[in-house]
């Protein structure tokens, strides 16, 4: 196991993970909103299409999960792309009380649309790394993300009450 670099003594914004992420997403969220300002659906919209397209998820509690968001927001955001036919719901074969999600063929073609204007984003806030420093960063990411499961797993969420 790796030994922590903060310590509550040294501890700042200049050298906290959580900082850097944060800033991070903020950024990254900033500029893909910016781009998505007058184009059919919102970004939040379309990282629903591609999680259906990629397979991430099948059912909007598996979005919930997958996209750590609220399920009553994931569910306007379900509710306005299904009336704008760019996904589907359907009975789930094995459980009638929920739905399974399909990407319509229509939400697929404004996903292919739309998705250089993402990849433009990415790639102009990662101009200044290189390929194998976007890599590395990509399996560090993974490693933290892997890391806050497993301290979820072994340290129980608790809410602000402490109640389980």
């Amino acid at each position: 196991m790796a030994v922590a670099s903060n310590c509550a003594k040294t501890l700042s914004t200049g050298n906290s993970v959580n900082h850097a992420v944060k800033r991070a997403h903020g950024l990254l969220r900033l500029f893909l909103d910016r781009a998505f300002e007058h184009k059919e659906i919102t970004f939040p919209q379309w990282i629903v299409l591609i999680s259906l397209r990629d397979g991430a998820a099948r059912m909007a509690a598996d979005l919930s999960r997958a996209l750590e968001q609220d399920s009553g927001a994931l569910t306007r955001l379900i509710d306005q792309l299904e009336r704008q036919k760019l996904l589907k719901r359907f009975p789930n074969a094995f459980d009638r009380r929920v739905h399974d999600l399909l990407l319509t063929p229509e939400g697929g073609a404004l996903l292919d649309a739309l998705t250089p204007a993402v990849a433009t984003v990415y790639n102009e806030i990662l101009s200044e790394l290189s390929h194998a420093d976007v890599e590395a960063l990509l399996r560090l990411l993974n490693k933290l993300i892997a890391g806050a499961k497993s301290f979820t797993t072994v340290h129980s969420i608790t809410d602000r009450k402490g109640k389980k």
